[in-house]
């Protein structure tokens, strides 16, 4: 069985690692998406890590699997829309739109922390150039939780603290370690996980008033904290449960 593994050219360049360790596991072509994309060519299965679900409904067209598939990408890359599909299922989010200072002002496409700022007055409001919005401040600015998911279970958890200001990512230099999820939180993920046909993704949580609350799903989850933390390869979990539905 013969795949692509198709990244952005600035991704592919920062995730050599995590192509060859997918290249090792699986026979896999990189195909770089800023290229012009063939949708026709020959394969028989896609692993889509843009963050593009138009690049996972063009081969879906041809009823190729791609993992993710368009309609996680879809929701999972609009803030907006993975709000609205969680809040329905009585899933708490911190309160948006949220108009008071200080409040939380973030692009609805932005991933990794990035396009995400933290603004006290009318006067520090950021200009962005994309759809975005605003949310109130969690109580424990700089923690949260990061749970990873492969084929709708959970299997690596950690929690996350920034080293200054408000942003816990890994990839701004915040600390982790391994966490042990609650029931609580298992039960959060569980109902998560329900909305959505996840192939492998993160959930993130931040906490408010001593309780977890969503805060978004990444599509194309990194895997640098896991390898960083333990031993556990999952990335060739992912490839080995890519190959079990194949």
């Amino acid at each position: 069985m013969k795949g692509l593994l198709i990244y952005t050219s600035n991704e592919a360049e920062r995730n050599r690692f995590a192509i060859q360790k997918f290249k090792e596991n699986l026979d896999l072509k990189l195909v770089l998406a800023d290229e012009q994309i063939d949708f026709n060519q020959p394969c028989d299965f896609v692993i889509n890590r843009t963050n593009d679900c138009n690049i996972a409904l063009e081969f879906e067209k041809r009823s190729i699997r791609v993992f993710n598939n368009s309609r996680l990408s879809r929701i999972a890359n609009d803030k907006e829309k993975c709000y609205e599909l969680v809040k329905s299922a009585g899933i708490e989010i911190m309160q948006t739109p949220y108009d008071a200072f200080p409040k939380i002002v973030k692009s609805k496409s932005g991933k990794g922390g990035n396009e995400v700022f933290l603004v006290h007055s009318e006067s520090e409001m950021p200009k962005l150039d994309k759809p975005f919005l605003t949310q109130q401040v969690c109580d424990t600015p700089g923690v949260d939780l990061r749970v990873y998911v492969i084929g709708g279970k959970t299997v690596f958890s950690a929690m996350r603290k920034a080293k200054s200001g408000f942003k816990a990512n890994f990839c701004l230099n915040g600390e982790a370690k391994i966490h042990t999820l609650t029931a609580e939180e298992k039960t959060l993920c569980e109902k998560i996980i329900s909305l959505l046909d996840i192939d492998y993704a993160g959930i993130d949580f931040i906490y408010h008033s001593g309780r977890p609350v969503f805060n978004e799903i990444e599509d194309s989850v990194g895997a640098r904290m896991v390898y960083s933390l333990s031993d556990y390869d999952i990335i060739k979990d992912y490839c080995d449960y890519i190959r079990s539905r194949l």
